[in-house]
């Protein structure tokens, strides 16, 4: 998964979360160590689904496939319905 966000500055920030994909016949999940990081792909995000491109493989930690996501802070939002909760932590960079 790439995740994108935006710094304080308007610069944009990237993540990379890698996992194994495992698909049951209904519902594709993350799995990643430790397994409460483990997640499920929400239907609605499987077209955003893409393999990775070969000259892309290295930086995006050796997948095969790939989707993006937007995220951010949910600080003035009131209906958060819309949005996913993954548990996932943002990596700490040099900058921060």
């Amino acid at each position: 998964m790439i995740a994108w966000a935006q710094k304080e500055d308007g610069s944009d920030d990237v993540a990379v979360f890698s996992g194994i994909a495992q698909w049951d016949g209904k519902v594709l999940t993350i799995c990643r160590e430790p397994a409460t990081a483990s997640f499920v792909v929400p239907e609605e995000w499987y077209s955003r689904l893409a393999p990775v491109e070969d000259d892309l493989k290295d930086m995006l930690l050796d997948a095969e496939y790939c989707f993006s996501v937007s995220v951010g802070d949910l600080d003035d939002v009131e209906d958060t319905g819309g949005f996913e909760k993954t548990g996932l932590k943002w990596p700490q960079g040099d900058d921060d």
